[in-house]
């Protein structure tokens, strides 16, 4: 792989995995803070309102972090949908996950109750919508399923860029070009040797 493409490489996964690796890592800082302060005190960290709370924040946030990115690598890197749209539902599930752990790591007290609803319900969405495009591409490059169910190729609803149907495009442009100038050359050819008998 050159360098120019590996530069390349999943580029809208890679920009929300940050996001998300920078936002587990607050998390963690705070966590681990937290803990030392409560083990300071000589107290339980197990029994501490507060730092339960961080704690279940930091571990809510990691559970879907690697399904998250997994399913964003495998949409982006089989195209299946455009980068705008991979770039929709990056921020909508980046802002989920924040709305989910906010509430979970401030409390009701703080942060309302419905943003750890939202938060969830748009996780589990964005969950069920990855998992089923993802199996439908599967069952349809393994020859279960027609090879337009996603759209032409592997594109969803056509939304992604179809590099095959680009390739092919190109090939047969170059062939008619190709075509073409054999036949002004054929044409040419024929020419030239009727004007040189016609001399004669």
């Amino acid at each position: 792989m050159s360098t120019a493409s590996m530069a390349g490489f999943l580029p809208i996964t890679s920009l929300f995995a940050g996001l998300h690796i920078l936002v587990f890592t607050l998390l963690s800082f705070v966590t681990a803070a937290g803990r030392g302060q409560v083990m300071s005190q000589k107290k339980d960290p197990e029994k501490d309102v507060v730092f339960k709370r961080k704690s279940a924040a930091q571990t809510n946030f990691y559970q879907y972090m690697p399904a998250i990115l997994l399913a964003m690598a495998l949409l982006e890197g089989n195209e299946v949908l455009a980068p705008s749209y991979l770039y929709v539902l990056g921020v909508v599930i980046t802002a989920a996950r924040l709305s989910h752990c906010t509430q979970l790591f401030f409390g009701p007290e703080t942060v309302p109750m419905p943003f750890r609803m939202a938060g969830a319900l748009t996780t589990f969405a964005f969950m069920a919508l990855t998992a089923l495009l993802l199996i439908l591409l599967g069952l349809q490059e393994a020859g279960l399923l027609p090879e337009n169910t996603l759209g032409n190729h592997r594109t969803w609803l056509g939304f992604a860029k179809d590099n095959y149907g680009t390739a092919a495009d190109n090939a047969q442009s170059g062939y008619n070009t190709a075509s073409a100038k054999a036949k002004a050359g054929y044409q040419k050819a024929k020419a030239t040797i009727k004007d040189k008998a016609a001399e004669f």
